[in-house]
């Protein structure tokens, strides 16, 4: 594996994301937002792959995790915008939404962002194809599966090792033209499901914390109603989600 490619992979995405925060400093925009999320996700899994040391990108996770916090609110905002009921509910979103943006200023800053491109820039690394690194997320995935009760947190560990081995494919698949594309395929539509059950999960508990604090005795019978719809939802969810997870040939997804 030529490591030009590499590090022009490297590159390539190391100033995507630096553009894109910058962008969301303007805007705030909910898909700006997500590719930040998304292209870190990437360049972790190729920086994890390639066995780099988490320094190198250390200094972007906590604009990743506060990124995060302001896409929760934001996917939760779309899930109730058309439900009458929870104007309360939609209130302290928005000031939650508030607040979010206000540290975020506070937490980008231009000595992170030239911190990262630096480490970058001097990244030293010869790139390998490191098939047991596949092979070792695909045996986690195989261990909590095999399971016979799966948390949360069992099946968020399941998606993050399904991105890193994505962004490993879609890397392969671009300079190598490897037969990785329907395996490439499969990997998205797990993600894409997995995904879908956690913003529903991330939706819940933000709807936990606002219910404990609202005051308004009206707006909380309201809220409760909806809370055990939502739970009855998440819970269905769940176990569909978990079968087919069970369902899927895993193994076959081997590099």
């Amino acid at each position: 594996m030529k490591s030009d490619k590499f590090y022009h992979k490297i590159n390539k995405q190391s100033d995507k994301i630096k553009r894109k925060i910058k962008a969301a400093s303007r805007s705030y925009d909910e898909e700006t937002i997500h590719d930040i999320r998304t292209i870190y996700k990437k360049l972790r899994a190729l920086f994890r792959w390639q066995q780099v040391g988490k320094k190198q990108y250390s200094s972007l996770k906590k604009i990743y995790a506060a990124a995060g916090e302001i896409r929760n609110v934001q996917v939760t905002q779309k899930r109730i915008k058309n439900l009458a009921d929870l104007t309360g509910f939609d209130h302290w979103l928005q000031a939650s939404l508030l607040n979010l943006k206000a540290a975020w200023d506070k937490t980008v800053t231009h000595k992170e962002l030239t911190e990262f491109r630096k480490r970058i820039y001097d990244l030293k690394v010869k790139p390998s194809i490191h098939k047991k690194f596949i092979k070792k997320k695909i045996k986690l995935i195989l261990r909590i599966v095999s399971l016979s009760m799966i948390s949360d947190e069992f099946i968020h560990n399941i998606r993050k090792a399904i991105r890193d081995i994505e962004g490993i494919y879609e890397y392969l698949l671009q300079i190598e033209n490897r037969q990785l594309a329907a395996k490439l395929r499969r990997l998205k539509v797990i993600s894409h499901e997995i995904g879908e059950y956690i913003d529903l999960v991330t939706a819940v508990k933000l709807f936990d914390t606002y219910i404990v604090q609202e005051r308004d005795a009206l707006l909380l019978i309201k809220a409760k109603m909806v809370k055990a719809q939502w739970d009855e939802q998440c819970a269905d969810q769940k176990n569909k989600l978990i079968k087919r997870l069970c369902s899927y040939n895993i193994a076959t997804l081997l590099l």
